[in-house]
């Protein structure tokens, strides 16, 4: 009876044996893999727009719905791609309502109705004008300039992808 039980205990062992080489192999190839995908260089950076003119009908076709289009804002005529912050400006978004259109009039007021996305600047107050300053200096700063808005230029509808 012992000797039985000694040899089921010998092929037990035997058994583990066999399971801890392959957890060992399987770990050892796993860790490669991480190690190796860790050295692999980052993806390349998304290709740059340039709108270069365009009139604020065009403006509007930008608005974050049609993803073959960067998503735009103006401000005092100069174009914005804000298609980084899709979290902001994106469909259903808080700011999407800013988006394919000039919002200067709007970032000084701080207003989100429509009647102020004009580059209109006439009767504001100088503090209204600082923070809008204010707004075109972060916009400088986030978001690269694409464009212009011109009046009755007869402005590009599509944009041309860039090589960086």
């Amino acid at each position: 009876r012992y000797v039985f039980l000694l040899q089921a205990l010998h092929l037990c062992a035997q058994a583990m044996d066999f399971v801890t080489l392959v957890l060992v192999f399987v770990i050892v190839v796993v860790l490669g893999l991480i190690i190796r995908g860790s050295k692999r260089s980052p993806p390349p950076p998304p290709a740059k727009y340039e709108l270069g003119d365009v009139t604020l009908e065009a403006l509007r076709f930008y608005n974050g719905y049609d993803w073959s289009k960067p998503t735009l804002v103006a401000i005092r005529s100069k174009v914005y791609d804000v298609s980084n912050k899709y979290d902001v400006y994106g469909p259903g978004k808080p700011s999407n309502a800013y988006t394919g259109r000039e919002i200067a009039r709007a970032l000084a007021l701080g207003s989100m109705d429509e009647k102020d996305f004009t580059a209109d600047l006439d009767g504001l107050t100088a503090e209204q004008l600082e923070r809008l300053e204010q707004a075109v200096q972060d916009f400088e700063r986030l978001h690269d300039r694409v464009g212009q808005v011109r009046a009755g230029s007869k402005g590009s509808i599509f944009v041309e992808r860039l090589q960086p």
